[in-house]
C-alpha cells in the first residue's frame, strides 16, 4: 500500500518517462522492466550498457524478441511480486528499488500498524476464501488462490495496457514539459 502510493506518485511524475541511464533511477518506475519488457527501442539498446561486452545476453535477446507473448503471462504474475513488495516494505524487510528504499528511508511508513493489520487480513482472508472456509483440499485450494491473484494481475495488466502502452515514450535528454508529459502519456 504505501510502497504502491509512493511507486505511483513517482510514476505519475514522471510518467512513460526513460532512466537517463541504464543504471539510473530517474525515470518512470513503471517501464523499468528491463530485461523481460521493452517499452522502446532505446530502452532495449541501452540494457547493453549493463554488460561488460555491450552486449545483449542470449535471454535479453530472446525476451525482447518474443515479448508480444510474454506480456500478459509476465503481468499475470505482477500481482505476486506486489503482494511480496507490500509485505517487505510493511514489516521492514527491504524495499524494491533504490529509489523506494531512500523514500522509505525518509518518509517511513504513513500508518505500519495498518499496513501490517491490512496485509494480515488480506492474507487472512485469501487463505479461508482459497480452502473453501475448509471444505477444500490443498490442490484446489491453491489452485484458486493463484487464479484469484493472476484474475487480479490480468485486471490490472489491462488497465495499465489501455492507459499506457499505446502513449508516447521519451529519453530523459529530450523530456517534455511537465504538462505535456502528462497529456501525451498517460
Amino acid at each position: 500500500m504505501q510502497w504502491w502510493k509512493n511507486k505511483h506518485n513517482g510514476h505519475h511524475s514522471v510518467p512513460n518517462l526513460h532512466n537517463s541511464s541504464a543504471s539510473a533511477q530517474d525515470g518512470d518506475p513503471d517501464i523499468d522492466t528491463m530485461p523481460l519488457l521493452a517499452w522502446s527501442l532505446k530502452q532495449a539498446q541501452s540494457f547493453r550498457e549493463l554488460q561488460e561486452d555491450g552486449k545483449d545476453s542470449s535471454f535479453v535477446s530472446f525476451m525482447i524478441k518474443w515479448q508480444v507473448f510474454f506480456y500478459f503471462p509476465i503481468l499475470l504474475l505482477a500481482r505476486i511480486s506486489w503482494m511480496n513488495e507490500s509485505f517487505k516494505t510493511a514489516y521492514g524487510l527491504g524495499a524494491a528499488s533504490a529509489n523506494a528504499a531512500l523514500e522509505l528511508k525518509r518518509k517511513g511508513l504513513q500508518y505500519p500498524r495498518l499496513e501490517k493489520t491490512g496485509i494480515a487480513i488480506h492474507h487472512l482472508w485469501m487463505a479461508a476464501f482459497s480452502c473453501g472456509f475448509g471444505k477444500f483440499g490443498l490442490a484446489k485450494s491453491l489452485g484458486i488462490y493463484f487464479t484469484a491473484t493472476c484474475s487480479c494481475g490480468l485486471l490490472l495488466a489491462l488497465v495499465f495496457g489501455l492507459g499506457h502502452n499505446g502513449m508516447a515514450t521519451y529519453d530523459a535528454v529530450s523530456r517534455p514539459d511537465f504538462w505535456k508529459l502528462q497529456v501525451t502519456t498517460t
